[in-house]
């Protein structure tokens, strides 16, 4: 009685064991479908990786067309052949706020002073003055032609190292430094280097 109660439950087991491999039995049309569930898993993790470089480089492009770029330059006037207004120059797209130029310390104890505006538009110019300062003495700077004045009286000496610091619409800060230099007596506007400034 043992035996053909053990022979009963294995026949049960081994009927519903039957079952279950004929349930996971798979056909080509089941084979096929769980390769298009996969191709698309594929596909839409690859569709989802350069969507995600494309974003990345759309807002580089941003970046790219709002940074301001400044730096001093002469800018000769129409009317006078002779001499060029020095004008401070946005060179990027983006507007400039919170703008700072300085000057690196002279010798002899000179200094010199730039008088700037604190906003400069996309692609604007604006002519800046300056000042030198030699103790008590002081020389107004309005145009290229002051410059070579001072720098021929020996008053001014070369290379002057300048630092423009300015913020972009983003709120990054951007620092550019320039030199002005002198060969063979012609003065020339140096750019140095763009950077934008971290913390």
């Amino acid at each position: 009685m043992l035996a053909s109660h053990v022979n009963s439950d294995t026949k049960e087991i081994l009927a519903v064991l039957e079952r279950l491999v004929q349930a996971h039995q798979h056909g080509v049309f089941d084979w096929i479908g769980l390769g298009a569930i996969v191709l698309t898993l594929a596909v839409l993790v690859w569709y989802t990786i350069e969507t995600y470089y494309l974003r990345i480089a759309a807002v580089r492009q941003l970046d790219v067309a709002s940074t301001p770029i400044l730096m001093i330059a002469p800018v000769a006037r129409e009317s006078e052949s002779t001499s060029a207004d020095i004008t401070i120059r946005n060179v990027g797209t983006g507007p400039a706020f919170n703008i700072s130029v300085k000057a690196a310390d002279l010798p002899n104890g000179a200094t010199l002073i730039i008088d700037y505006t604190d906003v400069l538009a996309g692609q604007e110019t604006q002519k800046i003055v300056m000042l030198l300062r030699i103790g008590n003495e002081s020389y107004p700077i309005n145009n290229q032609a002051d410059i070579n004045g001072l720098l021929r009286q020996g008053h001014l000496h070369c290379p002057i190292a300048v630092t423009i610091t300015y913020t972009s619409t983003a709120g990054k800060h951007y620092r550019t430094k320039m030199s002005i230099e002198l060969a063979e007596n012609v003065c020339s506007y140096q750019f140095c280097a763009h950077s934008e400034v971290k913390g």
